[in-house]
């Protein structure tokens, strides 16, 4: 019975890496003797010693690197100008304020509409927080302030993080959506 080119390939990898010696093979053509080179410098390569670790190994490593515990929390709104803006509805606004408690801190955030989108500038009060939307970590400068571009409002959204806290900031849409407070 004829061998399959499948199964002759089998017995070249198997020859590499040492499951079956290369003499059981039998005569190789030269383009299987040079397969047979590049299987065996491939298996070699991959002839990694690992080493398993004790439990208690594994627990001394994990007490030198404690697990950071996060508290995470969501952001309150404590004003915002969107009854002096008249805001009914999303595209009845271009520009308000909103003004949201950061763990004992405040921090504003004003939207305001351009021709492709919204554009957010933001300042925390202090240059320690860092921010992340979802296009990713926004830049804070010394005083803490920082600006993104979003299409839409729904795109608003920020994580603000600092040692072990990370306070959520909704989108503007889920605040206009919310009936937050309104500055007078």
């Amino acid at each position: 019975m004829a061998m399959r080119e499948n199964d002759r390939l089998i017995q070249l990898v198997d020859a590499a890496f040492g499951e079956i010696s290369r003499e059981s093979i039998g005569e190789m053509t030269r383009g299987e003797t040079q397969r047979l080179q590049e299987l065996t410098a491939l298996a070699a390569t991959l002839n990694v010693k690992t080493w398993d670790a004790s439990l208690d190994l594994i627990k001394r490593a994990s007490a030198i690197m404690p697990v950071r515990e996060v508290r995470r929390t969501f952001a309150s709104v404590i004003g915002s100008s969107l009854g002096l803006a008249g805001a009914r509805s999303v595209d009845s606004l271009d520009s308000f304020q909103v003004a949201y408690d950061l763990d004992g801190e405040s921090m504003r955030v004003l939207y305001e509409r351009e021709a492709d989108g919204w554009h957010v500038l933001g300042r925390t009060g202090s240059a320690d927080w860092t921010v992340e939307t979802a296009f990713g970590l926004i830049a804070t400068d010394v005083d803490g302030s920082f600006e993104f571009e979003a299409q839409e409002l729904s795109d608003t959204a920020m994580t603000l993080s600092r040692d072990q806290v990370e306070i959520v900031i909704p989108s503007a849409v889920e605040v206009i959506n919310d009936g937050s407070p309104n500055d007078h």
